[in-house]
């Protein structure tokens, strides 16, 4: 029976495989840190978010305030207007 000289074959794959499995863990580890940075992004983006809507809400009522009273004020002018013209 002829000898096979296997060794060899096995031990010039096993450095491939493990530089493999290196680059794979390294890659998943840069993936890890890469998805942390997203979320820790994507967390600030959504707080900023929402002291913008906030600050928008108030401006918005502060506006139909405004509005409110300027509309009061037009019917009081008009309304005066009106009496003057009747009077006239």
């Amino acid at each position: 029976m002829p000898s096979t000289n296997w060794w060899p074959c096995f031990t010039s794959t096993v450095p491939t495989a493990v530089d493999t499995l290196k680059g794979v863990i390294g890659e998943n580890e840069r993936l890890k840190r890469n998805k942390a940075k997203l979320r820790t992004t994507c967390d600030t983006n959504i707080e900023v978010l929402s002291r913008y809507h906030t600050k928008f809400e108030r401006q918005k009522a502060d506006f139909e305030k405004q509005l409110r009273s300027q509309k009061a004020q037009n019917e009081a002018i008009l309304k005066g207007k009106q009496a003057a013209d009747e009077n006239f």
